[in-house]
């Protein structure tokens, strides 16, 4: 039913490129052409309200009026549409009270504006009004040409349930506009009709313009008749549509999928899951792959069969939550059920195969045959693999051969494997090639594996030539596409920097990871070793215990072994020896050898067994019969030293050369083993120089011979080798240090050198009257600093030197324009640009020379004691990778020398190594130190430091007196700051501690100007008075430490470390002990202290001015040296009876005191209590740090003489019974008469009047 022979009609189907913009202007012309009379009178007719559009001028009158208004509302009801609805293929369409089709055709405009390849398969017409119809089925018909049509002539009351046609396998759409807010028939009929007949996936747009409530209702009931999730409602008041336009707008979004569904453009889903499956690296991002997986299970679970596919993959390959064979089946089984050709091989593999299910060929057939119609290639491929499973190679071939032929990737990689190796047909090499080619194009990851290892070695006769890059780039391919092979590969080429790729442990790390991750167990191995080492991902210890724990599981030896380490030294597990030996020995009787070696280890030391040498030897030997050099070499020592076996230097000897030569220069056994080690002597080899002496001095292989012995020793030590220069040191008994006997009785040369009364060893020289000097023939040892600051030009070394001291020729001020030209003449040293080097090139010995910068040789492992001391004119200093040690006072007094950057090799730096640096301000890396020593930087100016992550101690005064440094970040490995470690930093103003420190030590921070820290919770242990100026104290409420009322106190002993504080009076409750200067300079008034404190340690309120009164405890006994020294407000004291000792200048000037009242007999009082004795009676810690840094009592001055004028008269009550009075008083005088000590300080007894 639709129109035709009308003007209308034939203006429409000539239309090109129709759109509802070039219907409304038909109707706009034929408007425009009517009396103005009877315009009017058809707008007011459509303003009233018409029930049917029963006439021409009517049709056109509504498109003229209404039709931009109702085509905006519609357009933008659809630009909210579901993903879903806009990505489907095709779907079908009921327009109800569809007029003159208004609603299609704005459909169809919305498709070709957002560019939707959508085909609308049928459209379905509901409108009571015959004339509109007609022109709604021509409209659509030229609108949709392809689509089938069904105009229906009815009101919704007349309307029957099979008219409307939904169907299950295709998307409907519903379209109400302007329909559902009349109120002419019955909702509830209408919504249980549509309800009735929907299946399937039904899309509702509901348009409305705002009216009264009762109206907008009825839109909202319809949805809930319906029973339908609205997932979108907008109202849309006048100009929110158009700013120009009155117009108001209900627009209403429903379907009958659940609210998640409707908003998933299915289309894109699939885009996305096939990106994940193709990508393995995707699958490490948990969050990106958690939403793909709930999207495509929301679209399987609502019928979508490609999804229901990927559903099955994610669970075939473990994606996100582990593989399962069960759920993998079901979820094929019902892909296949919907048609879908892919989950039908997947199916019939897993049959095949008995994944999850018991193995049935005959049914993988049956499945397969179903899909042969509908899709050929997949057919032909399942087939051919589930020959190939079975065995029969002929038929797998040839249903290889016609899948690749009708353009299946897989298909063309097993026909091309089967050409290569002419399996059941003829072999063709080139034509091979060309189809694994083709199918690595495509992405097959088995092709891509394959190329990858014919580019890396070549392979001619197929046409690859050898190419480093492609052959990356190929196993990336594999590898992305889920090849485990290929990730391990990948993962070991960027390991060992091979095929032209540069070294990258992160790449490694990863590569490793995801093929573990797929169930390699080698690279579960590498994965945990990563995380052992900290290789491509920081250290984490338990990660390592579980990636070593699955490798194990699969029988890794390796990793029963690394386990049992990790258990052995409670890393990332609990500490348990038992278990580290069990795995220790299952690893090693699974063929491990360096488990057996370990096993050795644990019986030798009795880890987690008991001790047994004779099984220790046991394992021990059977490690290094497996070629374990460590065990060969440590084989060897056990046989030398007899442990668990006998004595037996030829089996000692032959397993050091085993663990010592290369595994292609290999001996046939020990009968030929003199033999071989002879040869390699004669021909200069310094180390079996060194076991041919060792033969001879033992009687090993031949006959015992000392002078032959010594002979060897010898040339091998002239070789370089080490061992000998120490083995002839042992037996010349050599030493570089001058003894005050070898002083004393040494034998001067006519130069005023002095050597030892064998002329063996240059002792040290006088002044030395020549230009030139040749140490005598013979000599053997040139003692530390032997030629020091000596004006000498040139020192010849003769041949005999063995060895040579710390710093030998240190120069002095006086001779610093002066330069020693050392000539060499000793195979043991190299000299080399004004330095001496050790024969091997591991050790700079000595630095003579005046250049600004020095590169110190990248073979150097050792900067010897002093070697650069007092290199004054030294700016730089450029040290390789590689060093390992810098020796004490190495560079003490270089002080020119600027900044300091040390290589991560560094892992040792010695006492005083840069002391009095003075130039030094930078240190940008100290290397890999775990203990920075005594005065290494002290008297330096450093300005900024970076401190190593793995430091563990700073030792006393390391950085005292750098009056530049003002910020400290300590790293959170640090445990100890010793004593005056950071003293005299005056300048220090921020301080941060770390997480670790365990001990700060004394006056650690002493004179640095910071004034608040904050403590952390794992400090155990203060030193005395670490912080000087600071007036807040921060703790953590979990530590030993508290800090309350502005003071430091040891919770767990009741201690109080320091006062802190500016309150003027303080009372000292629950706390049982005070430490030494605990009240340093405070500004305290008055003091009560608790009945707890026994003690008052020596000079616990020094130099409290402000200090008044003082309640001291009933229970005290004991108030040490200088305990109230420098209290100069402290006018009257009571000193209880409980006291029974009082040391010297415990009130030391104290000029205000006028009463000293002694309540009971103090049995040990010191020779003066008022003032010092003399400088000896300090305590010996104040002593020492006097004598290092200057005194931090800073009053302290021992050249005081009391002034009596400056002195009250004080009056000293003691008990009647004490016996000797007069102790009490001063005993030095300093020049006072008697009477004038008497008068100062007057004692009466207690009974007296004052």
């Amino acid at each position: 039913m639709k129109e035709y022979k009308t003007t209308f009609a034939y203006i429409v189907e000539h239309m090109s490129e129709p759109s509802f913009e070039k219907v409304r202007n038909i109707s706009n012309d034929f408007v425009q052409k009517l009396p103005s009379e009877l315009v009017d009178e058809l707008f007011e007719q459509l303003n009233r309200g018409v029930e049917l559009l029963d006439s021409e001028p009517l049709l056109h009158m509504y498109f003229y009026s209404y039709g931009q208004m109702h085509a905006e509302k519609l357009t933008y009801a659809f630009k909210q549409i579901s993903p879903y609805i806009k990505s489907a293929e095709k779907i079908d369409i009921v327009d109800y009270g569809c007029g003159q089709g208004l609603a299609t055709m704005c459909y169809h405009d919305f498709i070709k504006d957002c560019n939707l390849q959508q085909q609308v398969r049928s459209i379905t017409l509901i409108e009571p009004s015959a004339l509109a119809l007609s022109r709604a089925a021509l409209l659509c018909s030229c609108f949709f040409p392809e689509a089938t049509i069904t105009a229906i002539q009815k009101g919704f009351d007349e309307l029957l349930e099979s008219e409307i046609r939904i169907d299950a396998d295709c998307p409907t759409l519903h379209l109400f506009s302007n329909i559902l807010d009349v109120e002419s028939y019955d909702i509830v009929v209408l919504a249980d009709k549509i309800k009735t007949s929907c299946q399937g996936d039904n899309e509702f747009v509901i348009v409305s313009p705002m009216q009264n409530a009762r109206r907008m209702g009825r839109l909202k009931k319809f949805v809930d008749l319906l029973g339908i999730n609205c997932y979108f409602e907008k109202y849309l008041d006048k100009q929110q549509l158009r700013e120009d336009k009155d117009w108001t707008c209900c627009t209403m979004l429903c379907s009958t999928r659940n609210n998640e569904l409707a908003t998933i453009n299915i289309e894109e889903i699939h885009r996305k899951a096939k990106d994940l499956f193709d990508d393995v690296t995707l699958w490490h991002d948990k969050e990106y792959t958690k939403v793909i997986f709930d999207e495509v299970r929301i679209c399987a679970e609502n019928g979508d069969a490609e999804c229901m596919n990927a559903m099955g993959l994610f669970y075939i390959k473990g994606i996100l939550l582990g593989k399962c064979y069960k759920e993998a089946l079901a979820w094929f089984k019902l892909a296949a059920e919907h048609g879908f050709s892919r989950s039908a091989r997947n199916l019939a593999l897993m049959y095949a195969r008995g994944h999850g299910i018991e193995k049935n060929m005959s049914l993988a057939i049956e499945i397969i045959n179903k899909i042969k119609e509908c899709d050929t290639p997949i057919y032909y491929l399942s087939l051919g693999e589930i020959e190939k499973m079975a065995g029969r190679h002929e038929a797998a071939f040839e249903n290889f051969r016609i899948a690749a032929e009708l353009g299946n990737a897989r298909a063309k990689y097993f026909y091309g494997t089967y050409l290569l190796k002419g399996v059941c047909c003829g072999k063709n090499i080139m034509l091979g090639v060309k189809n694994i080619r083709s199918a690595a194009k495509e992405g097959i990851a088995l092709a891509c594996l394959l190329l990858a290892r014919f580019h890396e070695k070549g392979f001619m006769e197929g046409g690859v030539e050898q190419s480093n890059t492609l052959a990356v780039k190929n196993y990336k391919s594999a590898a992305r596409n889920c090849s485990v092979k290929a990730q391990k590969r990948l993962a070991e080429i960027y390991r060992n920097g091979i095929l032209g790729v540069s070294i990258d442990q992160k790449e490694s790390f990863k590569w490793y990871l995801i093929a573990a991750e797929n169930g390699n167990c080698d690279a579960a191995f590498y994965v945990a070793l990563s995380y052992a080492n900290g290789n491509g991902i920081d250290k984490n210890y338990v990660e390592a215990v579980k990636w070593y724990k699955i490798a194990a599981d699969h029988g890794s030896s390796s990793a029963m072994n690394n386990l049992a380490v990790l258990y052995e030294n409670g890393q990332g597990v609990e500490k348990n020896e038992e278990k580290a030996f069990s795995l220790y020995l299952k690893a090693a009787e699974a063929g491990g050898l360096m488990a057996a070696n370990n096993v050795s280890v644990c019986y030798q030391k009795g880890t987690g067994t008991e001790q047994n040498s004779q099984q220790a030897f046991f394992w021990k030997e059977k490690a290094a019969e497996g070629g374990n050099p460590i065990a060969q070499g440590k084989l060897a020592e056990w046989y030398f030293k007899g442990y668990g076996t006998a004595r037996n230097y030829e089996k000692a000897l032959f397993w050091f050369v085993k663990s010592k030569i290369d595994k292609e220069d290999n001996i046939v056994g020990i009968e030929n083993i003199f033999d071989f080690i002879k040869h390699k002597a004669n021909d200069g080899n310094a180390l079996f120089q060194y076991l041919l002496a060792k033969c001879y001095a033992y009687g090993a292989f031949v006959p015992k011979d000392i002078p032959l012995s010594m002979m060897w020793y010898e040339e091998s030590a002239a070789n370089g080798f080490v061992e000998s220069l120490i083995k002839l040191r042992r037996i010349d008994s050599i030493s570089t240090k001058a003894t005050n006997e070898e002083m004393a009785v040494g034998v001067k040369d006519e130069h005023g050198v002095l050597y030892s009364q064998d002329w063996k060893k240059v002792l040290s020289c006088s002044f030395v009257h020549c230009k030139s000097y040749n140490i005598r023939k013979g000599t053997r040892v040139i003692c530390d600093g032997a030629f020091a600051d000596q004006n000498i030009k040139q020192l010849i070394i003769p041949s005999s030197v063995v060895a040579i001291g710390d710093n030998p020729f240190a120069s002095d001020l006086d001779y610093r324009g002066s330069k020693i030209a050392v000539k060499n003449q000793s195979p043991n040293y190299i000299v080399n640009e004004d330095a001496l080097y050790t024969k091997d090139g591991h050790t700079i010995v000595a630095y003579w020379g005046e250049q600004k910068q020095f590169t110190v040789p990248d073979h150097i492992i050792h900067i010897a004691n002093g070697c650069f001391s007092n290199a004054r004119n030294l700016e730089k200093i450029f040290i390789p990778q590689g060093v390992e040690t810098i020796g004490c006072k190495a560079f003490e007094d270089c002080y020119s020398l600027k900044s300091l950057d040390l290589p991560k090799s560094v892992k040792n730096i010695g006492e005083f190594a840069f002391w009095g640096c003075e130039a030094l301000e930078e240190i940008w890396s100290l290397g890999s130190i775990k203990i920075i020593e005594s005065n290494t930087f002290e008297g330096c100016n450093i300005k900024h430091i970076h401190f190593p992550s793995c430091l563990v101690s700073i030792m006393d005064n390391a950085f005292n007196s750098n009056g530049e440094l003002k910020n400290i970040d300590l790293p959170d490995t640090l445990e100890t700051i010793g004593n005056n470690a950071f003293a005299y930093c005056y300048k220090l103003e921020r301080i941060n501690l770390g997480d670790s420190v365990k001990f700060i030590g004394d006056f650690c921070f002493y004179g640095c100007a910071f004034q608040e820290v904050r403590i952390p919770s794992s400090l155990i242990d203060l030193g005395i008075r670490p912080f000087d100026k600071v007036t807040n104290i921060i703790t953590r409420n979990n530590g030993l430490f508290k800090a309350e009322r502005g003071m430091l106190i040891n919770q767990q002993t009741k201690n109080l470390e320091c006062y802190f504080g500016d309150s003027p009076s303080i009372t000292l409750k629950d706390i049982k002990s005070i430490s030494s200067l605990a009240f340093y300079e405070s500004n305290v008034v008055e003091v009560v202290l608790s009945n707890d404190i026994i003690s008052l340690p020596e000079y616990a309120f020094y130099n409290s001015h402000n200090l008044m009164k003082i309640k001291l405890s009933e229970r005290l006994k004991f108030i040490g040296t200088g305990a109230f020294y420098g209290c100069k407000k402290l006018c009257d004291l009571s000193i209880p009876k409980s006291v029974q000792e009082v040391n010297n200048a415990a009130f030391g000037r104290c000029v205000s005191l006028e009463r000293i009242e002694f309540k009971g007999l103090v049995t040990n009082i010191s020779e003066s209590i008022f003032e010092f004795k003399d400088y000896e009676c300090l305590p010996s810690m104040y002593r020492s740090h006097c004598m290092a840094m200057g005194s931090c009592l800073e009053e302290l001055n021992f050249s005081y003489k009391p002034d009596i004028e400056s002195f009250k008269c004080i009056t000293i009550v003691v008990p009647k019974s004490t016996k000797n009075k007069y102790v009490f008083k001063p005993i030095y005088h300093y020049g006072w008469r008697e009477g004038e000590m008497d008068r100062k300080f007057n004692i009466i007894e207690s009974d007296e009047i004052c």
